[in-house]
């Protein structure tokens, strides 16, 4: 598996500063780096003991709600987006919907509403 693409890459422990760590990994194309408490045994699943940090800055979100559009009837215009704060749940942001058109030309926007209406 040497050297395959999309290989998985191990590496030993790097006792460095972080920040200086993701940049260098950013620096040299790389997606991120995963960071591991020092003290904390291997465990499996989501402990929150190992974290993921990409070099592209990102957020996760959780839609919250939506508001109808105002051109389209029965398509939803925007989803409402909300953000974790500590243990909270903080209003984050309004997005809005634009057409999902696919490769064929056709405005997919209703069956895209219509998805999201039955989840």
């Amino acid at each position: 598996m040497e050297g395959a693409a999309g290989a998985i890459r191990l590496s030993e422990e790097i006792d460095a500063d972080g920040d200086q760590l993701l940049a260098s990994a950013c620096e040299h194309g790389l997606e991120g780096i995963i960071a591991k408490r020092r003290n904390s045994p291997y465990r499996s699943g989501r402990t929150g003991d190992w974290l993921k940090i990409n070099c592209v800055r990102s957020d996760r979100f959780f839609v919250v709600g939506y508001e109808k559009s105002t051109a389209a009837r029965g398509q939803i215009g925007s989803l409402l987006l909300s953000a974790r704060k500590g243990d909270d749940l903080v209003y984050g942001l309004r997005a809005r919907c634009l057409a999902a058109t696919e490769h064929d030309g056709q405005d997919h926007s209703a069956d895209a509403s219509a998805a999201i209406h039955r989840r």
